[in-house]
């Protein structure tokens, strides 16, 4: 829940600059230093606010994520919604993005010129001017068009012109950070998460459209990359109750559920290794459904395949699909059996994360399918 705040209190008697307030990516530090701002020693979780500073006579947008880091600072330059709608949540990280960008192009935080750096961006603005693009206001009103794993296009109608602002669907880029820096955000985001577990409710099944098979019932997903790599939820049914199937009877569906939905009865540690870019490793301690967790905060879908299973372990990967902003992350695991009929193990882990999908041409998903 998205919170508005006053704290000129706060700001007034707080004489240095950034204390000990946390930063989601090194940018968003770098862009509280270049602009100065006065920030409170912590700040709420979950806080949306347009009231803590200005810039070029601008109001600025200051967001806190769920842990309580500065998520966000830029340009406001949209109404969102209070609360959110499903949509406007959907979209978020590219309203930020645009917000963010015009922003730090004022701020030439690595010294370059505003079109020198959306050269390297490859940001363009195809109608309009960039003086147009700077006289934005979040009244006036705008279109989205996109393409799955290439491009946004925002489009902006005043006085009877148009402008519009184009970029690709870059995580880097619309995220603020590099591959390095995903990375290790990742890590320490998936460490401080409150795992899920069997008492929590993801949704109403009882109205879900279901197919039967096996004597069970099947939530029907979908495919991804393989129709060996699905999205299904399995259900058993008594007295007309549905719940989510997990025993050591039919333990490829059970553990399916478990790494889809994150629900089991109790955490079920995991040794994650992490694999970095420049071949560096980060072998930690975690939960399955810690990286669950992760997956499902950013919005992604998830999916699995099973590659092998034996009379005590279960191999398989967990596919986590951010379409709209062209990423998967990969768990590659080991699941023993032994966790469904109530033994202490541990599952064995293996993740890639924030892994580039931009730049793979429709023919290599087509032919993977084959």
């Amino acid at each position: 829940m998205r919170i508005q705040l006053t704290i000129i209190s706060i700001l007034v008697s707080t004489a240095s600059v950034l204390a000990a307030t946390s930063f989601h990516t090194p940018r968003l530090e770098m862009m509280a230093k270049a602009l100065a701002l006065k920030l409170p020693d912590t700040m709420e979780p979950n806080m949306d606010t347009d009231g803590l500073a200005t810039f070029n006579n601008r109001k600025l947008r200051i967001r806190t994520n769920t842990f309580g880091d500065i998520s966000h600072i830029g340009y406001k330059l949209f109404n969102l919604p209070e609360p959110m709608d499903a949509n406007t949540q959907a979209n978020l990280p590219v309203f930020d993005f645009i917000e963010r960008y015009l922003l730090e192009l004022d701020l030439r935080l690595d010294g370059r010129s505003r079109e020198q750096r959306m050269d390297i961006d490859q940001v363009v603005i195809p109608k309009g001017t960039m003086n147009m693009l700077y006289a934005i206001t979040p009244e006036i009103p705008f279109q989205i068009e996109a393409i799955p794993r290439r491009m946004f296009r925002f489009t902006w109608t005043t006085n009877g012109q148009e402008v519009s602002l184009s970029f690709p669907a870059s995580c880097q880029l619309i995220l603020g950070a590099n591959a390095i820096e995903l990375e290790l955000m990742a890590e320490k985001d998936i460490q401080r998460l409150i795992p899920m577990t069997s008492s929590d409710i993801i949704s109403d099944r009882s109205t879900a459209k279901v197919s039967k098979s096996q004597g069970l019932l099947v939530i029907e997903g979908e495919s991804y990359v393989s129709e060996l790599i699905r999205s299904d939820i399995f259900l058993k049914e008594e007295n007309g109750v549905r719940t989510l199937l997990c025993d050591s009877l039919t333990p490829t569906k059970s553990i399916s559920n478990i790494v889809l939905t994150g629900l089991f009865e109790r955490e079920i540690p995991m040794i994650l290794r992490l694999n970095r870019y420049g071949h560096k490793i980060d072998t930690f301690e975690t939960s399955l459904q810690q990286f669950i967790s992760f997956c499902k905060m950013e919005d992604c879908q998830l999916f699995f395949g099973i590659k092998s299973i034996g009379k005590e372990e279960l191999s398989g990967t967990l596919f986590a699909n951010n379409e709209k902003l062209g990423y998967n992350h990969l768990l590659s695991f080991v699941f023993p059996l032994g966790i469904l009929k109530g033994k202490e193990q541990t599952v064995r882990g293996t993740s890639y994360v924030y892994i580039p999908l931009n730049q793979l041409d429709d023919e290599f998903f087509k032919q993977f399918k084959k």
